[in-house]
């Protein structure tokens, strides 16, 4: 990176199941065997749970050979 260059940084957090509290330092290297902290993430799963709104989904009425579409 250049002086004053600004780059996006995208943290994503996918649990499988629960995880106690964690802590994560991202560092980042400046200069070979510098790092540096560049930020820290705290978080935590208590659980993975899926709730839909609605119990129906409704198409009324389609023609044959045609096609509807709803988002879930």
């Amino acid at each position: 990176m250049k002086p004053r260059e600004v780059l996006p940084v995208e943290v994503r957090f996918h649990p499988k199941t629960r995880l106690p509290n964690f802590h994560l330092d991202i560092l980042l290297e400046v200069e070979p065997n510098e790092p540096r902290k560049m930020m820290s993430l705290h978080g935590v799963s208590h659980g993975i749970e899926l709730k839909l709104m609605d119990e129906v989904v409704a198409f009324g009425s389609v023609v044959r050979g045609s096609r509807l579409t709803k988002s879930l």
